[in-house]
């Protein structure tokens, strides 16, 4: 099989956790596709030794959450040349992306010229958490896919969804089907699901979930972890907005639940907040108790009719929040920020139900890992390469 195999073997030692045999199985097709991109003769560039015949396939490695889908990324890209790869967040990417649209409006073909620096400069790009959610972003992507495969572009990505199954239930979703059937073309379509949540084997409580906890108990365990605050009961800035705050100092803040997810809050919101501070302490988290009824929202747009088609899903009152919350423990858990976290019910029971079941699935296996002495041990590693100083 191979480095990657052999790095997994170690990893598996040095973390002390079991092989898992549907891991072994992915590993094979990975390491193919590491092989074909180092095949000789290496003295022709990645573009001219594949745009003579069929592009290089990609993969597309999809399956429930907590199956090893990341650690298996992190090994692939691991053997990667980091020169011509990238790999990131699939959110950050269309974040870019935006922000790239901003800079060229007024341009012609603005996502054509995206494409050509993209492919300039990048040969395999590696995605993770690849999960679309909006109409715009949706026929957006399905433009930009198109371009930077004609270009040769390799695609590896995670998700928990078969490409089948994205932007599911979503409005005018016929449209974004060209961009499916693209994904499926251009990507080997391979399922990891051997059935064992790893991130619940894993876990060694770090006592960072506490239920219900008094106001001196926080305070004890934020000055436990982050060490004495540095200013109480001011506002902190973020992407130009006033955010309440409990109290901070130069790597932790305490926020309550509502001065972060209700009102008018964006991903980039989030981002900011994890690239500044390495603790978040989350308070007054309720039970988000998500609609369980079946009902849907029927729309028609000036251009499509309203049909059995273009649909969507109606969201209950607390869903808004929810959408807040999860896209909050997404951007914290990728950026490696150790969250200190007290609500009002378990993690089991913070959302049973509702038109957000599934994708707060992944949200409950995130919130579960982050307890874990593991995550926290990459919290610390993390804050190495940073100045953030993570205490006991």
């Amino acid at each position: 099989m191979g480095d990657l195999y052999a790095r997994y073997r170690a990893l598996s030692r040095q973390q002390q956790f079991d092989t898992d045999p549907a891991q072994l199985a992915c590993l094979e097709p990975l390491q193919a596709l590491i092989d074909s991109i180092e095949r000789p003769p290496r003295r022709l560039s990645f573009r001219s030794r594949h745009s003579q015949s069929a592009a290089l396939q990609g993969i597309w490695l999809y399956g429930p959450v907590g199956r090893g889908k990341t650690l298996l990324m992190d090994l692939f890209c691991q053997q990667l040349p980091a020169h011509r790869s990238q790999r990131l967040h699939f959110h950050h990417f269309m974040r870019r992306v935006h922000q790239q649209l901003t800079a060229l409006s007024g341009q012609p073909d603005p996502l054509v010229r995206i494409a050509e620096q993209i492919s300039a400069d990048i040969d395999i790009l590696c995605f993770d958490e690849f999960f679309v959610s909006d109409i715009g972003d949706a026929m957006l992507l399905g433009r930009l896919m198109a371009q930077l495969f004609q270009r040769g572009t390799v695609l590896v990505a995670t998700s928990n969804q078969h490409p089948d199954q994205l932007y599911a239930d979503g409005l005018q979703r016929q449209r974004f089907v060209p961009a499916i059937d693209l994904l499926k073309q251009h990507c080997r379509i391979i399922h990891l699901d051997g059935g064992l949540d790893h991130r619940r084997r894993q876990l060694n409580h770090a006592d960072l979930f506490l239920l219900n906890p008094d106001r001196s108990r926080l305070q004890l365990r934020f000055e436990q972890l982050a060490g004495p605050a540095l200013v109480q009961g001011q506002p902190i800035a973020l992407e130009g907005r006033s955010v309440s705050c409990e109290q901070y100092n130069d790597h932790a803040a305490w926020f309550d639940f509502d001065a972060l997810c209700e009102g008018p809050r964006s991903a980039n919101d989030y981002m900011a907040l994890a690239e500044r501070f390495g603790i978040i302490l989350l308070s007054g988290i309720p039970d988000l108790k998500g609609s369980s009824d079946a009902n849907w929202v029927v729309q028609g747009t000036e251009d499509m009719p309203a049909s059995a088609t273009n649909r969507r899903r109606f969201l209950g009152s607390n869903d808004d929040r929810t959408r807040r919350f999860i896209a909050l423990i997404d951007e914290l858990y990728d950026q490696s920020v150790l969250l200190l976290a007290a609500a009002e019910v378990t993690i089991g029971q913070l959302y049973p139900s509702g038109a957000l079941s599934e994708p707060f699935e992944r949200t409950r296996s995130r919130l579960i890992e982050m307890q874990s002495e593991a995550y926290r041990q990459r919290c610390i590693e993390h804050c190495r390469r940073g100045s953030t100083n993570v205490q006991g």
